[in-house]
């Protein structure tokens, strides 16, 4: 957490994403990577795979595929899971900072 920039923060990095997006960023002004352990819902109101990953039947298209994207919605881990508790622990404590995150921002 203390790597995370606490000024203009999230903000765009069109020059390293080519896009006009919003972006967290390191003290360094590089992208922020966060790994955690979570679940992929796929069936999630948020989910958006399936629209972009319509390929066309031609085989691969390397310039097609490189435009494909997918919107995944991640859920923490539960009891379900049958993940160990540290994980499903971890899970947890990053969605609430992920919230505390956004209700900063906001």
């Amino acid at each position: 957490i203390e790597n995370i920039a606490l000024e203009n923060n999230p903000r765009p990095l069109c020059e390293l994403m080519q896009d006009n997006a919003q972006y967290w960023v390191t003290t360094d002004n590089q992208l922020l990577h966060i790994k955690f352990p979570a679940k992929v819902d796929c069936n999630g109101q948020y989910e958006r795979i399936g629209p972009y990953f319509n390929m066309p039947p031609t085989g691969l298209d390397i310039p097609t595929l490189q435009k494909a994207r997918a919107q995944f919605e991640l859920v923490a881990l539960d009891d379900e899971a049958g993940c160990p508790n540290s994980a499903i622990k971890c899970s947890h404590d990053f969605f609430a900072t992920l919230f505390a995150f956004f209700d900063e921002v906001e």
